[in-house]
């Protein structure tokens, strides 16, 4: 490979442009800095209360900082002015005396927005082809899948309340909804209070399982759709508190969506994880260039 090809390589690594951008604002930022030439300078012009118009509003918008501070009348203006200039002499003092080497929290905060700078950067330098997002589908089919869901209704008979005649009573009441063709609607006045819910809505197997018990939500995938007429409510079934009579109204089967379906979900789940790639690799480049000394 050529030097120019070499070159050029370099200068295409996202990791260079932002060692390249953090120079430059470190060097803002130290120019900003008091020094022994110029201890008790403040600078106060349009740029400087352009930045800090954008930092007290959380709102990183230059242009827009800009003409909020052309539309300010020299009152406002003046306002502005003294609430930084009251804001850099305290955080200068605070520098100067030494207060946030010694505060735990301030330590956390500046690591928390060098992480947040790092992120951003990662974020913006992401590039994404087709080529890329089909392996990544394809390595994460399973994260995709989409779980069946059931939509039920049910009459409780509490083992606990009727112990052994509660199957019998199951039975018996299973057959008394039957002949009055009650529906999932008048199903609330019958049977006993149960701990959770009597009717579900496109619940999965993992949601059911916690409220009935795995072995319970094997049984309703066996039971066949409601019927419009005729005897509907199923068959006593065994839960961890006691029996239930169901009303089967809705079943979808898992299903695997494919990747078109998917790809504005996988392009963003992507984007993150390459996001967070890129920022560890900024990281461990920063802190190669610091010597660890074990103590």
């Amino acid at each position: 490979m050529s030097v120019l090809a070499k070159f050029r390589c370099v200068i295409r690594d996202p990791l260079v442009h932002f060692l390249l951008a953090g120079g430059v604002v470190f060097a803002l930022l130290s120019a900003m800095q008091p020094t022994a030439e110029r201890p008790r300078q403040i600078v106060v012009n349009d740029e400087t209360l352009v930045l800090f118009l954008q930092y007290r509003n959380k709102s990183f918008q230059s242009d827009k900082a800009r003409a909020s501070l052309a539309a300010m009348s020299a009152e406002e203006r003046q306002t502005l002015a003294d609430e930084f200039v009251r804001e850099e002499v305290l955080f200068r003092e605070a520098q100067r005396l030494g207060l946030a080497e010694s505060d735990y929290m301030i330590r956390l905060r500046l690591v928390q927005k060098m992480e947040f700078a790092l992120q951003d950067f990662a974020e913006a330098e992401t590039v994404i082809d087709d080529a890329e997002l089909q392996s990544f589908y394809l390595a994460n089919k399973a994260r995709y899948a989409e779980p069946g869901r059931l939509t039920f209704t049910h009459v409780f008979i509490s083992a606990e309340r009727w112990g052994e005649e509660a199957l019998a009573r199951a039975e018996a009441l299973r057959q008394r909804l039957n002949e009055q063709g009650v529906t999932a609607r008048e199903a609330g006045g019958f049977g006993d209070r149960f701990p959770y819910h009597r009717y579900y809505v496109e619940r999965s197997d993992d949601y059911l399982a916690g409220h009935f018990g795995r072995a319970f939500v094997e049984q309703l995938w066996q039971l066949p759709m409601t019927e419009k007429e005729g005897s509907h409510w199923s068959m006593p079934l065994r839960s961890e508190f006691g029996y239930h009579l169901v009303l089967l109204s809705k079943r979808e089967m898992p299903r695997q969506p494919g990747f078109a379906e998917l790809r504005e979900r996988l392009l963003a789940d992507y984007r993150r994880q390459r996001a967070r790639e890129n920022q560890q690799r900024a990281i461990s480049s920063l802190i190669d260039r610091y010597q660890r000394i074990e103590g």
